[in-house]
């Protein structure tokens, strides 16, 4: 006869505390566990490197300059029909100039006394943006702007200009204004006598008169080079040496639209792969990323280079050659913190709520990551009941 086992009460209220324990346990990690949803964002993944910029750009020069008198301002477009400066040879004298303004003066003077009494609209409103021209440059040169001062200076000029012809043509034929513009014409022709032709470009391009005499880098010389020979380049800048031990001086430079190239040294094991496709993040340049293709690296260890084409023209880098740069890949899916995705039997999941409002694991694959934030796949759509999607629940870590 089977022996019976008498099961004592406190076996019973030892079992429900342990289901108790049990329950507390799975609601604190369920229920009181913070949350966050999934949103459709991207990181980008990279490594940060030291880049050297190079253009195809070019010098011109002169051979025979006094002084110069800008026509064009930094930055701006420009064409094989721009005039961009004009030259004073060697020769040319200040008092000539000085006499010139003398003579100019006299006659605005002489010019602005007729116009007294006139009802004039259109040279009031000139007079205006005149006056409003001159406050504005001489804020510019107060802020130290340079490139702000010459596109000011040009627009004044362009003004006074406007209103020198109104008044030649209003004022011409009177006698004593007739004396003075013969005046001005016999002194401008001793001006004139040492003044070029004005300089255009020999190509179309971007306009700048910044130098750092390594202008004679190009995306095609950089590929030949070694990082020894790069970093002396850098340090020497044997272009505008070589201008200036030459007598020539440099007028300003022409950067030509096509390829540019960052050449990055490499500090990282990050890798890249050939002919694709990377963001390039520029410091200190706010929000400023540019797309460069990697197209091939030279050198071993810290001493390789890796070079990277961007076909298009970069205004805010126009006089920038030493620049500091993250370079990744933007990856772009469901967005998820790192500490979301948790490892359970060898496999990364997320916990994700389910219909009945439980959280269950969910096997996901982690495309990218960063130190904050995961881009994941679900990679089994079976084993959990969950189909995770932009706004699903998971939990995520304290």
């Amino acid at each position: 006869m089977p022996r019976r086992i008498n099961v004592k009460p406190r076996f019973f209220v030892l079992l429900a505390f342990i289901v108790a324990v049990v329950i507390t346990v799975v609601l604190l990690l369920t229920r009181s566990a913070p949350t966050t949803t999934i949103i459709y964002d991207g990181i980008t993944v990279g490594s940060e490197h030291n880049c050297v910029v190079v253009r195809n750009e070019g010098i011109t020069i002169s051979d025979n300059v006094a002084q110069v008198q800008y026509l064009a301002v930094d930055g701006q477009k420009v064409t094989t029909e721009t005039s961009v400066l004009r030259v004073y040879q060697l020769g040319y004298s200040q008092l000539h100039v000085d006499s010139l303004y003398e003579i100019q003066g006299l006659l605005l003077k002489d010019q602005l006394s007729l116009m007294q009494g006139r009802q004039d609209a259109y040279f009031t409103k000139l007079q205006e943006q005149i006056d409003t021209a001159r406050y504005e440059l001489g804020n510019a040169v107060l802020q130290g702007n340079s490139n702000d001062v010459l596109w000011r200076e040009v627009k004044y000029r362009e003004l006074l200009q406007e209103r020198r012809d109104y008044l030649d043509s209003l004022f011409g034929n009177d006698p004593a204004i007739a004396q003075r513009l013969q005046q001005e014409r016999d002194t401008l022709a001793l001006v004139t006598e040492f003044i070029d032709d004005d300089v255009r470009p020999s190509y179309d391009g971007t306009l700048s008169f910044y130098f750092d005499g390594n202008e004679q880098l190009s995306p095609t010389m950089v590929r030949g080079m070694s990082y020894t020979d790069l970093q002396a380049a850098l340090k020497v800048p044997g272009g505008l040496t070589a201008i200036q031990q030459s007598g020539s001086t440099p007028l300003f430079r022409v950067v030509r639209d096509g390829v540019w190239s960052f050449v990055a040294i490499a500090n990282s094991s990050h890798e890249f792969v050939v002919n694709q496709m990377y963001d390039i993040h520029i410091e200190g340049y706010a929000d400023l990323v540019v797309l460069g293709k990697f197209t091939g690296e030279a050198g071993e260890g810290k001493e390789k280079l890796l070079f990277f084409d961007v076909d298009q023209h970069i205004d805010r880098l126009l006089n920038a050659r030493q620049v500091t740069a993250s370079i990744g890949r933007f990856v772009e899916g469901m967005k998820v913190p790192a500490s979301a995705v948790k490892r359970r039997r060898g496999n990364d999941v997320v916990y994700a709520k389910n219909a009945e409002g439980k959280f269950v694991p969910v096997p996901v694959a982690v495309i990218e990551r960063d130190n904050k934030w995961c881009i994941i796949e679900q990679i089994d759509l079976s084993s959990s009941g969950v189909i995770l999607e932009i706004n699903s629940t998971v939990i995520r870590a304290k």
